[in-house]
């Protein structure tokens, strides 16, 4: 027996009972599963409305991976890095809640900065801690003014061999890691709280060298400062990181590495010092090819004579390459710094690029203005082909 065609009007309800339970329902509960009080019905019904609401599936997907990572630790911590990561808003409102996936790569290439320096309160080095220190002051500031940078430094360490020399050259207080302080050697890397200690949490992103002999200093010595710490410190650094980011390496090496052992009885060129000089030189050499051979992003910074008798305000910096010294042969301290400062933070935004760099220069001054940008200075030192 045939059925007689439904009314009109029941059709019309039939239809739009249809649409409510096969699109309006789904799309409503699944908005909703991401909240960690969902009931356990709407649990229930959840994957049944998804067989039979294509159109939601995608967004469910996506929705129920970020429920799934808010929810494996009860920590805030944890809670709140998975939902930035997939664009979650996390307000107590889970209704209203706006979900969009970011490009992984947008947090991935910003990496806050924590620099370790060594040899911090030598002359080098105690310009450089507070260069960096002035520097990370400045960003901060500027973030306080809603001024982002994209690899801020949030940390400035340094590796002293002497507390009391610390806190007079440093200025600490307590002189201990609540400072960024540690007290080590580069020469030993395995002493309790030394090098391992200041690099052991993962965090260091950038070791910068300024640890030297001096003339005076021992054969055994200065192979041992030269180029066994410039080894202890990069080992400790790369082997501490806990993930795929290698730390950059800055390096103070010196120009003059060009030059053959002087024939004359001297043995130094004619720098004064003898066979220490050409020592020193030998093992600076084979410490920038330890580092062109090691895999991580370095710079070397090649200085001719460290003068700081120069009045850096009235001298002009340039680079280049082969032992090319103005007639002065000098620069000062803390323009090195200033420039290992500057290439500290090169490397991170070429990093950023994709490009894993490893540069070296020769750096000196003549009499002329002061420059203030760092960044084309060491530009100017690339070679033709990478300009």
């Amino acid at each position: 027996m045939t059925l007689p065609p439904l009314p009109l009007a029941l059709r019309f309800v039939v239809v739009v009972a249809a649409v409510v339970v096969f699109c309006i329902i789904p799309v409503v509960l699944t908005g909703c599963y991401p909240s960690s009080s969902s009931s356990s019905s709407s649990s229930f019904l959840r994957p049944l409305f998804l067989s039979i609401s294509p159109i939601s599936l995608s967004t469910a997907t996506i929705k129920a991976t970020a429920a799934t990572i808010t929810t494996t630790d009860s920590s805030p911590s944890t809670s709140t890095t998975a939902a930035a990561h997939f664009g979650v808003n996390t307000n107590s409102d889970k209704n209203s809640q706006d979900l969009r996936v970011e490009d992984e790569d947008e947090d991935d290439d910003s990496i806050p900065q924590v620099l370790l320096i060594t040899g911090a309160t030598g002359r080098l080095g105690s310009k450089l801690y507070f260069e960096l220190q002035e520097k990370m002051k400045k960003q901060q500031q500027q973030q306080y003014q809603n001024q982002q940078h994209h690899n801020p430094i949030v940390e400035v360490r340094a590796l002293v061999r002497n507390i009391t020399k610390a806190r007079e050259v440093l200025q600490c207080t307590h002189c201990d890691a609540s400072e960024g302080i540690y007290l080590g050697d580069v020469t030993d890397p395995t002493r309790e709280g030394g090098l391992m200690t200041a690099t052991q949490d993962g965090k260091v992103t950038t070791v910068l060298i300024a640890a030297a002999a001096g003339i005076a200093t021992s054969p055994t010595m200065i192979k041992a400062i030269e180029f066994d710490g410039v080894v202890n410190s990069v080992r400790a650094v790369a082997m501490n990181a806990k993930s795929s980011f290698l730390p950059n390496v800055v390096l103070c090496s010196s120009m003059g590495t060009t030059q053959l052992p002087d024939t004359n009885g001297s043995g130094s060129g004619g720098h004064g010092g003898g066979d220490a000089f050409q020592a020193i030189l030998h093992w600076k050499l084979n410490a920038e090819a330890f580092l062109s051979s090691s895999g991580i992003p370095s710079s070397i910074v090649k200085p001719c004579g460290l003068d700081d008798r120069l009045d850096h305000q009235n001298y002009t910096l340039f680079s280049g390459h082969f032992d090319q010294p103005s007639s002065n042969h000098g620069v000062t301290r803390t323009n090195v710094a200033r420039v290992m400062t500057e290439a500290a933070g090169m490397i991170m935004r070429n990093r950023n690029n994709n490009n894993v760099p490893h540069h070296r220069f020769d750096l000196c001054s003549k009499p002329g203005p002061p420059i203030t940008d760092y960044e084309k200075l060491i530009q100017d030192s690339r070679w033709e082909w990478e300009k």
